[in-house]
């Protein structure tokens, strides 16, 4: 775990956890047709994942102080997510542990308005093209309030409705930071009416699970560090990625 710098921001993250069961098959099943488990991808099995706790642990490793506000079920899975968590730095005071197994895909929604109008703090917003769990009129607060948003190229669309019948940039604040990645292409960054690109460097990973959410941790290490210029955060971003698809497993 990195030294903490007293002088650096407390970081609140709030989203899903879940078990993720990633394995490599021989092909994909179709309609009445199963397939083979070739292998297992991660050690332990299955894999500790939901958006939320992968970004809290990536900024805690860094230095970066931060709290958890999320769920998990208080199962053997969950205990271990639970001790995991705190050994690696992270605030659980948030966590509610509920009677029952953990998730293994889905959680009620921990994004809510009445979350939203708890924060004094600047937000950033992971978007999720999931209008269950971001409803137009949530997803038009944040597009107006977030001071970060970080989205991927397939989520357009999705931003383009939510601000509907506005358009988007003129929903959005000028002051806002908004990156949006596209795999392993070049990642567009807009800020202050200013947009540029940054180019990715070329890696071969076997799983590219979680690296949305090392980039992300890694841009808002950046950001609460005093990275003053929208590249340098990017180019933390890549770097966190980067460093975790180099790592078997994707495991932090």
């Amino acid at each position: 775990m990195a030294n903490r710098d007293p002088d650096v921001p407390r970081v609140v993250v709030s989203g899903f956890a879940a078990l993720d069961h990633a394995m490599g098959v021989g092909e994909l099943p179709g309609p009445n047709r199963g397939t083979l488990v070739t292998r297992r991808l991660s050690e332990p099995f299955p894999r500790q994942g939901g958006s939320a706790p992968q970004i809290a642990g990536h900024l805690s490793l860094s230095g970066v102080p931060v709290d958890l506000l999320t769920r998990l079920g208080n199962d053997e899975a969950g205990m271990r997510y639970l001790n995991d968590l705190r050994s690696r730095g992270v605030g659980v005071s948030a966590v509610e542990v509920t009677p029952g197994r953990s998730a293994a895909a889905w959680l009620p929604p921990l994004v809510s308005e009445r979350v939203l109008d708890a924060s004094a703090a600047a937000i950033a917003w992971c978007v999720k093209a999931d209008p269950v769990v971001f409803p137009p009129p949530l997803s038009r607060r944040l597009l107006r309030t977030a001071a970060l948003i970080v989205h991927n190229r397939s989520e357009e669309d999705f931003l383009q409705d939510a601000a509907s019948p506005d358009p988007l940039d003129e929903l959005v604040s000028p002051e806002s930071l908004i990156i949006a990645t596209d795999g392993a292409g070049r990642i567009r960054f807009a800020h202050r009416d200013v947009m540029g690109f940054v180019d990715v460097p070329p890696i071969s990973p076997i799983d590219v699970t979680g690296a949305g959410d090392a980039f992300l941790a890694g841009v808002l290490k950046s950001l609460v560090t005093g990275a003053a210029d929208p590249p340098t955060a990017v180019l933390g971003g890549i770097s966190a990625a980067h460093s975790l698809l180099s790592r078997p497993g994707n495991i932090l």
